[in-house]
């Protein structure tokens, strides 16, 4: 059975995740259906970790959408922001079941991968807009009104996790 994910540089991108997880259950459900019960708990664990890894690749499009919508506001109007908040308060939050998951609840190699899985490792470009909207609401307070640090707190998640530097000032 496969489940050696190699060495520290095997960064797979989300179609190897993919070919990964297709591969594994089928040698999972042949070993069910011959009754061999000799599946591997470690195996099985890892594929549910790695099945749930790329069950947020859906959120990807939602992502982007959200990041164009927040490079157009001008960080003036208070108002906008806290508009754009709101609006996707309940993506957000799913933002921050994955950045404690995959970002800050795993071993942080660089800015360039995520750990799915030990040694097991994904390319992060294709999750860039999810990992700033991550840290835009770890960041925000529960106050209904924001404060300059606030709106520099957004900003600066933009600047970081997103590079985008040209912000409406």
């Amino acid at each position: 059975m496969q489940h050696d994910f190699g060495p520290k540089e095997n960064i797979l991108s989300i179609e190897e995740i993919h070919y990964w997880l297709r591969e594994n259950k089928f040698n999972i459900i042949d070993d069910i259906e011959t009754n061999d019960f000799h599946v591997e708990m470690e195996l099985m664990e890892s594929y549910l970790r790695v099945q749930n890894f790329i069950k947020y690749e859906k959120e990807i499009p939602i992502a982007k959408t959200a990041i164009a919508e927040l490079t157009q506001i001008d960080f003036k109007d208070e108002f906008a922001i806290l508009k754009w908040c709101w609006k996707y308060r309940e993506f957000g939050a799913k933002m921050i079941d994955f950045g404690f998951e995959y970002i800050l609840g795993s071993e942080k190699i660089d800015d360039q991968i995520i750990t799915v899985l030990g040694q097991f490792y994904c390319d992060a470009k294709p999750f860039k807009e999810m990992i700033c909207v991550f840290f835009i609401y770890l960041n925000l307070p529960v106050e209904t009104s924001f404060s300059n640090e606030t709106i520099l707190s957004i900003k600066n998640s933009m600047q970081e996790y997103y590079g985008f530097d040209s912000l409406h000032q």
